[in-house]
Order: C-alpha cells, then sequence, then structure tokens
C-alpha cells in the first residue's frame, strides 16, 4: 500500500526461507556456557530456557566503587539542571565523569546544556561510532567530561592515573534508569575497575519512562506527602527499592513475552528438525533415493485410492475408476485405459499402478548412469522440499498471527496453534512425496548437442581430437 501511495515499483511480498529464535539456535549446541558480569539479574532465565547455572566469581580484589542512591526529581528539567550542576563540581576539582544516558536524543539534551556552560566534552553515540573506542579510553584523563548512551564503549578499560584516584576515580553520572538492571549495572561497571576508587548515582525525574508506567505514582504520593518543591530531590533508600522493584515488573513482563514466544517456536522447532535431517539424509552421497522414490510412490497411488474411495469392502461397480484415471493422469503425464483396472479389488490396482508407473519410469531414465540418476532425483526432492518448506513457513506466520483471536472464544491459543501446526505439518509431508513422485515421474529431459569451440591447430592435434566424442550431451531438466 505505501508502495502503491509513493508511486514507485511494486514489488512481491517477501517470503522467509528459514527462520530460529535465538534461543532454539543456541540450544542446538550440545554444549553451552558464557561468561559475562551482569548475568546474575537474568539467572533465571538461563536456567528455565538452556537449563544452565548462573554462578558469582568473586571479584580479584575488593570493589571500592562508593554506588550512590538514587536522586528523584519532580521534572525531566530540573533532573537534567541537576546534572548539569553536578558535573561542574566535579569537574572544577579535575575529576573525570562519565554522564551516561538511555538514547542518543537524551544525549544530545545532555551536550547541549554542557555547550551553554562551556563544559569541555566528548560525547559518545552512533553518530561517532569511528572515534568510540578512543574517546571511551581518554574518558580516565583530569577533567575529562564524556557523554555517552548505556549501550557505548562497553567491555574498554578506563585507565587512571594515581592522581585521578586520588580525587576519587571516574564518576558515572546515570541521567535515567533503564529498563534492564542489567543495562545500569554495566553503566555502573565503567567505575570501580580492578579495585579503583569510583562512585555512581543516577538522576530520575517522574517524567521519565520507567517511572510514568511503573511505580511513578507511589513515588509522587511519598513526594506530595514530603512536600517537595522546584528543583528539590529525594535522596532514600526506600525510593531506590522502588525504582528497583519497578525494573523487576518490566523485566518480568519481557522475559514472559520471550518465554511466550519460544512456547510457539518450540512447536515448529521439532517440525524444523525433521525437515532439515530429512534434508541432510538426501545430501548424503550414500542415500538410497531410489528405495526411497519407490516407497513415496506406493504411499502416493495409496492417497490417490483413498481420495477415489477405491477401498477394501465395497463392491467394485463402485469404485470410481474415472477419478483415478485422471488422478493417475495428473501425477504421471499418462491416461490409462478403464479396462486395465475394471474388475479388480483395490490390492491388484494398487500393485499393477506401482508397475506401470515404475516401467514408465526406467525408461525414462535408461540413459543415465547410476550416479547422475541418483544425483538428478536428489535434486529434485530438494527442490521441491525447499519449495514447500518455504510455503508451509508462510502458513505456519499466518496462523501464528491469527491464533490469538481464538482466545476470545474460550480456547487456549497455545493449544490451538499446536493442533494446527500439527495438521499443517502432515499435510505438508503428504504434499512432499506427492509433489515429488508427481514431478519425476512428469520430468522431460532434453539432451542438446554442444556446438565445436575449438578447431585443430596441426596434423597431431587432429588426430587427437578423432580420438574424442564428436560430441558431449549437456541435461536439461524441463
Amino acid at each position: 500500500a505505501l508502495e502503491a501511495k509513493e508511486g514507485v515499483e511494486i514489488k512481491e511480498e517477501s517470503q522467509t526461507l528459514a527462520e530460529v529464535t535465538y534461543q532454539n539456535y543456541f540450544r542446538l549446541y550440545k554444549k553451552l556456557a558464557g561468561m559475562t558480569g551482569t548475568a546474575q539479574t537474568e539467572a533465571t532465565e538461563f536456567s528455565e530456557i538452556y537449563g544452565l547455572d548462573v554462578v558469582s566469581i568473586p571479584t580479584n580484589v575488593p570493589v571500592a566503587r562508593d554506588d550512590k542512591n538514587d536522586l528523584i526529581f519532580n521534572t525531566e528539567e530540573e533532573k537534567l539542571d541537576a546534572v548539569v550542576n553536578r558535573v561542574k563540581e566535579l569537574h572544577e576539582k579535575g575529576q573525570p565523569i562519565l554522564i551516561g544516558t538511555a538514547s542518543i536524543e537524551k544525549s544530545e539534551l545532555i551536550h547541549k546544556r554542557l555547550k551553554r556552560e562551556k563544559i569541555p566534552h566528548n560525547v559518545l553515540n552512533a553518530k561517532n561510532h569511528e572515534q568510540e573506542a578512543e574517546i571511551i579510553v581518554n574518558a580516565g584523563v583530569h577533567g575529562g567530561v564524556t557523554v555517552a548512551t548505556n549501550m557505548a564503549g562497553r567491555g574498554v578499560d578506563i585507565k587512571l592515573s594515581d592522581e585521578i584516584k586520588e580525587l576519587g576515580g571516574l564518576a558515572i553520572l546515570g541521567t535515567e534508569r533503564h529498563e534492564s538492571r542489567r543495562i545500569d549495572n554495566q553503566l555502573r561497571g565503567r567505575s570501580g575497575r580492578q579495585g579503583d576508587p569510583g562512585e555512581s548515582q543516577f538522576f530520575l525525574s517522574l517524567d521519565d519512562n520507567l517511572l510514568r508506567i511503573f511505580g511513578g505514582d507511589k513515588i509522587r504520593n511519598i513526594m506530595n506527602r514530603i512536600g517537595v518543591q522546584k528543583g528539590e530531590y529525594i535522596d532514600s533508600k526506600l525510593v531506590t527499592r522502588s525504582v528497583e522493584s519497578a525494573q523487576k515488573k518490566v523485566e518480568s513482563l519481557h522475559y514472559e513475552s520471550r518465554k511466550h514466544l519460544l512456547e510457539y517456536d518450540d512447536v515448529a522447532n521439532y517440525q524444523r528438525k525433521a525437515i532439515y535431517k530429512f534434508r541432510d539424509e538426501l545430501i548424503e552421497p550414500e542415500y538410497d533415493i531410489g528405495a526411497k522414490i519407490k516407497e513415496n510412490r506406493a504411499e502416493v497411488i495409496d492417497f490417490l485410492l483413498q481420495d477415489c474411495e477405491i477401498i477394501e469392502g465395497l463392491p467394485s461397480e463402485d469404485y470410481d475408476l474415472d477419478c483415478l484415471i485422471k488422478a493417475v493422469a495428473e501425477v504421471s503425464g499418462v491416461e490409462l485405459p478403464k479396462e486395465i483396472l475394471e474388475s479388480k479389488e483395490p490390492q491388484e490396482i494398487k500393485e499393477q499402478l506401482i508397475e506401470i508407473l515404475e516401467n514408465l519410469y526406467e525408461e525414462k531414465m535408461k540413459d543415465f548412469d547410476k550416479e547422475q540418476r541418483a544425483e538428478v532425483e536428489k535434486l529434485i526432492y530438494l527442490q521441491t522440499l525447499d519449495n514447500l518448506w518455504r510455503d508451509h513457513l508462510y502458513e505456519m506466520d499466518t496462523l501464528k498471527t491469527g491464533v490469538g483471536l481464538r482466545g476470545y472464544n474460550q480456547k487456549d491459543p497455545l493449544t490451538e496453534y499446536k493442533q494446527e501446526s500439527y495438521r499443517l505439518f502432515t499435510e505438508l509431508i503428504k504434499k512432499v512425496k506427492i509433489e515429488s513422485i508427481k514431478f519425476i515421474h512428469r520430468v522431460e529431459f532434453n539432451f542438446e548437442e554442444e556446438p565445436q569451440t575449438q578447431e585443430p591447430q596441426n596434423e597431431e592435434s587432429a588426430s587427437e581430437q578423432k580420438e574424442l566424442p564428436k560430441k558431449s550431451d549437456s541435461l536439461k531438466v524441463a
């Protein structure tokens, strides 16, 4: 619709060829392990999703960083003014400062205020990604002021001189709490490395996204009871715990969302493993593709007999032979005379159809040696499987998009998704067998003579040329 509105070429809708969640991708590995400084807050998720226990390793030397209580202001403006005032105070004595922001937009606001106060500083965000390492390394110099988004410069050691250590080390000023405590811990972790001194403090306001959605009313009531005036703030462990409680709520919501997504992908994961296993078997040189074709041919004929209601126990005059002849013609491209199928039992009809189709196929493949034949047959199966799997993914995605509406009918969407996806998968397996057999029996091979590209240059080469085939056959599959 947007392409039509803008008058540009309307392109076909893109289709997914393969998909997997991060969780199921990682679980493909037989052994899983990891190391990070901020895994403890996600210990439950690591345990339930991956079966991994989180172990905290004690620091090499005790952490000397002073993590101060959060300061909470009424408005965003009051908070930013307080941050700039704190920067001026620390900058006057030469202590380096790292200001963490949650977004590029917020880092630009801090940048403008510092520029207005004529405080020299560096801004580290996506706009100057090339200088990231250099800026973050120099964040610990005397009087250095660095403004950075929370995700920028992680893992880079900020070296401190003895003079800076005497001044109190690197000061971390956070301009708002992230939805995840892990990100806040990463910001704090820039200071106080290897036993260095340092400090960290977060400046918050009731306008921050986290507090506005979670816990803001409770903190606002506390501030109203105390009678906090413009420019004043709350500095209390009780309030800090309230903020952390709000973060836990957000983390829990995000975890439940990821877990819910994984529950749906686990259903698709069993199908994915089955298809990929079969695909891997197909490309193995020793795989007996001929036996697979015979097996599928017999199964396809069973499908046709069932569809045309030619089953044991029914009188032969009730058999819908016209339906069967039409179905066989669609699969093989050959229309059989009705007389050869009349007055026969279903098992006899099946055996006769198998014999006819096998003879037709063997006649078609007689010009191929064993290796060429297996290569062509595997190629047909792979192409059919890939095309149908792509269509199946589209159907599964459509199902997942709409299955949530079944909750309004007092049905569990996940249970409905499992049942519907199983039905779609059984249909997929049936389609793979039918379409592969149809492709194999209806395919036409054209052998074209390639033109001579090089004339003999002398008598010797001419005699050699006569010993070689005068034409080479190139296979084209229609």
